[in-house]
């Protein structure tokens, strides 16, 4: 389905899907699934997403194709067709950035009323027993909002990321406990489960940042229930497996913007912009 580029209004998200003609699935699926894609051409494995489908039970995939210039619209036309009831894509006709992509497959499944909702990475770097296992403990544990998942490495060989991105990720998480002042390890780890309460707070309006929009989930969030609250409301869990496939699509001058971009975080959060945007 093609979908005109649009940062989507908070108070018109049922009526910007309808315009085209998009069905809505129905609220007897238990999980919602956003797949952000850009340019997946190459490193997607159309068998690995089989699989996952296949393996989900109640489960339904929303991919949403992110103005890509390659081969992955085929792709998701081949899953679409292969798994109909199962699978939802949408087609932005140019990029918009993962942060937004994710936000109007998140704002779909709301729209749906589906209970729990979240996203992972494109190239599925963690097996869907993961996501079942991150599933069952929100559900079980009936106080909890969201889970994540985190990459911690230490004496577990199979969490499986190169030395560089090792090292960004500590900095990434040192940088984001600072301007959180919250005590999490893997703020970007692109696995997360929400129950829909929290997601349509903090999917509400557009991210102000395009590479830090995790970090600013938890600052969104902070600002809403508080410190001491959100940590009732939130756990960081330890992945078993984790494999990234090469192909990032940060680049150098990425790299040097998120320092400042970490600097409009830390100044919204000090001056409560979030929470009074989020009001």
């Amino acid at each position: 389905m093609q979908i005109r580029p649009t940062l989507l209004p908070s108070n018109q998200v049922e009526s910007y899907f309808s315009q085209y003609k998009i069905s809505f699935v129905s609220a007897k699926y238990k999980l919602g699934i956003v797949i952000p894609c850009f340019n997946e051409g190459k490193r997607a494995n159309l068998q690995l997403f089989r699989e996952y489908i296949n393996e989900s039970k109640d489960y339904i995939f929303c991919f949403v194709n992110d103005g890509s210039t390659d081969r992955t619209h085929e792709i998701l036309a081949i899953l679409k067709d292969e798994f109909p009831d199962k699978v939802v894509v949408f087609n932005n006709s140019i990029n918009q950035g993962k942060a937004e992509a994710v936000r109007v497959g998140m704002n779909y499944f709301l729209t749906c009323k589906i209970t729990y909702i979240g996203f992972i990475d494109a190239d599925l770097p963690t097996p869907m027993s993961e996501v079942e296992r991150l599933f069952e403990i929100i559900t079980t544990q009936k106080q909890l909002n969201l889970v994540f998942g985190s990459r911690a490495t230490l004496h577990n060989p199979h969490i499986k990321r190169s030395r560089f991105r090792q090292w960004t990720g500590k900095l990434f998480a040192k940088l984001a406990r600072r301007a959180l002042k919250m005590d999490i390890y893997d703020t970007q780890c692109g696995l997360k489960i929400f129950h829909s309460d929290l997601a349509a707070l903090v999917f509400k309006y557009p991210f102000r940042t395009k590479w830090l929009f995790d970090v600013e989930i938890f600052a969104r969030a902070k600002n809403i229930y508080g410190t001491s609250r959100l940590s009732e409301l939130v756990q960081e869990v330890p992945l078993y497996r984790w494999e990234e496939i090469k192909g990032s699509k940060l680049i150098i001058l990425d790299y040097i913007k998120i320092p400042f971009q970490f600097m409009i975080l830390a100044i919204d959060i000090k001056s409560n912009f979030l929470k009074r945007r989020l009001q």
